[in-house]
């Protein structure tokens, strides 16, 4: 038999239950369960002491859930504090709105974003700060997260500052719904996009005159690959953006210029961070063109070269127009014959080489004798004809040396350098007999004949204002004398 069975039933049971390991706390409150069964007479306290048992069983428990319970409203309690200082310290703008649109709680950064003070945006209808012309498909938008028909949305939109500024803001929206499945209120992230936007419209803009430019632009990185060209580049040389991107601007060199204009073209981008200048390319189809052409170089933060964008103004056509201005300024549309402003000017070379030469000049003045009735019956665009005809005609008796001018409406004029009085007679003759041949147009022969005026350098006058109203003046002789005739200039009776 055991030591213990001899034992009083109480010392066997506080030996179980220190064997047990019950606290010190416990074991007193047994203890004292006890004692209390024993002062009510109780032979073997066993009842009483598991009574004690359940008792402490219970208080335990009891004390491990309010531990738990006491733990969870901690825990609750920082959670909340950390979803408050999330809200407030969120460096974009959060605000719950009701699912009627009044903004319940609004934080600081939106509050610095619209310029308001937190009393001053709760209560408030979100649609008083909202953009008038954002208002209709904002509430369409909130009415049908209300209905559960779009549990959240994203959206750039435009709101107005208290000042009165129109911002522009990117809106996340998510509504919240309770246990029933009615809207409580969404919860917004607004982030402004004011900069953002201004930006991309900037781009936008930019990409537009990149495109749209008058001239052909291109745009190469810092090792000189072609990143891309604009519209105008294509319409220009031919090579489409698929055609260069990838490659160097080598593609367009026509092989008119050294390797040295190259070097010193780089050396002037390097040094001054641009280059303009007149340059030969090659088009696509293989045609050379002249151009003017404006490189700047682009640098980065640290100012090293990123980018190089040239702009290809296309001056074969400006050329063109201007070689155009500069022969009318010198010849008659009509005829392509010298006009009055060239011939005074070749006359006047021709006047300073006979003094030098000491050879004679001779001015023919011409005047067709009855082309105004051809031009009265005919018309306008006959006589104009007939006109470029007499001019061919002219062309085709005068030596290339000479100069002929139309001066007039049916007015002409010549320069014979070298010639003496009687071989101008000879060019007289021819002219007469080259117009007497008649004009077939749009068939009908038209008949002019010629008077000519003659003067010479230097008996009849110094200079080519002289030797023209001398010639002229010989013109109006031969008129008054039957006209289809020449008249040389005698200064004895030409002004009497």
């Amino acid at each position: 038999m055991p030591a213990s069975r001899g034992k009083p039933p109480v010392l066997r049971y506080l030996g179980a239950a220190g064997a047990a390991g019950l606290s010190h706390a416990l074991f007193y409150l047994l203890l004292a369960g006890l004692a209390g069964a024993f002062a009510l007479g109780h032979e073997d306290p066993l009842p009483s002491f598991l009574f004690a048992g359940c008792a402490i069983g219970l208080i335990a428990i009891y004390h491990a859930h309010w531990r738990r319970v006491q733990s969870q409203a901690q825990l609750i309690q920082e959670l909340e504090d950390l979803s408050l200082a999330t809200f407030e310290r969120a460096p974009v703008g959060v605000v719950h709105v009701s699912p009627e649109g009044l903004w319940l709680r609004a934080n600081l950064r939106l509050c610095e974003i619209l310029g308001y003070e937190p009393e001053e945006l709760v209560g408030r209808d979100f649609r008083d700060i909202t953009h008038p012309d954002d208002i209709q498909s904002n509430s369409a938008l909130m009415a049908q997260m209300a209905a559960g028909e779009q549990p959240w949305c994203k959206i750039e939109k435009r709101y107005l500052r208290k000042d009165g500024a129109v911002i522009w803001a990117s809106l996340t929206s998510t509504m919240l719904y309770d246990r029933g499945g009615r809207p409580r209120y969404t919860v917004s992230v607004i982030e402004d996009i004011t900069a953002r936007r201004h930006a991309d419209q900037q781009l936008h803009l930019a990409g537009k005159l990149f495109q749209r430019s008058g001239d052909g632009v291109m745009i190469t990185d810092a090792q000189h690959c072609i990143l891309t060209v604009n519209e105008t580049f294509t319409s220009v040389t031919g090579f489409t953006a698929e055609d260069v991107i990838g490659k160097t601007p080598a593609i367009l060199e026509s092989g008119r210029h050294s390797r040295d204009f190259y070097r010193r073209m780089m050396q002037h981008l390097e040094s001054d961070g641009w280059w303009q200048g007149e340059i030969w390319n090659k088009r696509k189809d293989g045609e050379i063109y002249p151009e003017w052409l404006a490189i700047n170089v682009v640098r980065d933060a640290a100012g090293a070269i990123s980018h190089y964008v040239a702009v290809y103004s296309d001056i074969a056509s400006v050329r063109k127009s201007q070689q155009r201005v500069d022969y009318l300024a010198g010849h008659d549309e009509l005829t392509a014959l010298a006009n009055h402003n060239l011939f005074q000017d070749r006359l006047s070379q021709a006047i300073a080489r006979a003094r030098r030469d000491g050879q004679p000049v001779a001015v023919l003045y011409i005047d067709l004798d009855n082309f105004k009735a051809v031009n009265r019956r005919w018309g306008r665009e006959v006589g104009d004809r007939l006109l470029q005809e007499v001019a061919q005609r002219l062309s085709s008796v005068i030596r290339e040396a000479d100069t002929i001018a139309r001066l007039d409406s049916d007015e002409f004029a010549v320069t014979l350098c070298g010639i003496e009085t009687a071989t101008a007679g000879i060019v007289c003759d021819r002219v007469g007999e080259a117009l007497r041949a008649g004009f077939p147009i749009d068939g009908h022969k038209h008949s002019v004949t010629a008077s000519i005026g003659v003067s010479l350098f230097p008996e009849d006058g110094q200079d080519d204002g002289a030797l023209l109203k001398a010639a002229d003046a010989a013109l109006r002789r031969a008129k008054d004398r039957g006209k289809d005739q020449y008249q040389y200039f005698a200064e004895a009776g030409s002004l009497g």
